[in-house]
């Protein structure tokens, strides 16, 4: 498992298929019983905790930002199991698995789109179910900064002034998160992560790099990088390997 969430990268949510055997263990001290057949989300930036054994899986990693739903947060942790409301999914990963060695990437965007729009109609179904997809303002808070946390207008007062929130109520919501700007830095640099993981950096050039990810101060960011996950985002990840991805 910590082989897999090295591959994924921190801003990734992966979606593990078991195709033989079972998933037991732990995610974050929570206990696991995955039977073959079904599908483990869990979010690679929570995962503190992982003692999970497992014979044979079809994983997927897709970054945050590809996916658009207040509750993401939910995702870690979540099980779907085969059945007749599933089918779609399960039919998308059948081709996967499949296909892959002759997939376009068009056609590699097209089965992104069709299969996080499928999982996330499940997820909030079975949420529904439970009667747990009622949206809090964090939620709401947190999906709006993923969406722009590279537009360096967003900021703490910008943020106030979108939710109609005061400074006080909004530091008391994100206490537990550090704060709404620590937040911000965080989503940023974890883009930046993600980016120099998956060889998609648009320049190594700091100044750029930085105007691109939105930060004011170039070099306060290399140092934020550096201090967060131990290397240059000019040199890319050392002896890291590549994780399978669907970003286009």
């Amino acid at each position: 498992m910590q082989n897999l969430i090295a591959c994924s990268g921190l801003t990734s949510y992966v979606f593990v298929r078991v195709l033989t055997g079972r998933i037991s263990g732990k995610l974050s001290g929570r206990p696991l019983n995955v039977e073959a057949g079904s599908v483990l989300v869990f979010d690679c930036s929570r995962v503190s905790q992982a003692d999970v054994e497992v014979e044979c899986e079809l994983h997927l990693a897709i970054p945050k930002l590809d996916i658009s739903y207040p509750l993401l947060s939910r995702l870690h942790g979540f099980v779907l199991k085969p059945d007749a409301e599933s089918e779609i999914i399960f039919m998308l990963l059948d081709k996967l698995e499949r296909d892959f060695p002759t997939i376009s990437r068009v056609h590699m965007r097209d089965m992104k789109y069709a299969f996080t729009g499928a999982f996330i109609s499940q997820l909030d179904h079975r949420l529904s179910e439970l009667g747990q997809n009622r949206y809090t303002l964090v939620d709401t808070i947190c999906d709006y900064i993923n969406r722009h946390s590279n537009n360096p207008r967003l900021t703490v007062e910008h943020v106030m002034e979108q939710f109609n929130i005061s400074r006080s109520h909004l530091y008391r919501l994100f206490s537990n998160r550090g704060g709404v700007k620590t937040y911000i830095l965080n989503c940023r640099l974890e883009n930046l992560y993600n980016d120099a993981l998956n060889h998609h950096l648009h320049s190594r050039n700091l100044k750029q790099m930085a105007h691109y990810y939105g930060f004011d101060n170039p070099q306060v960011m290399k140092n934020m990088f550096v201090k967060k996950y131990g290397f240059d985002p000019r040199a890319g990840v050392p002896d890291g390997p590549r994780r399978f991805e669907t970003r286009t």
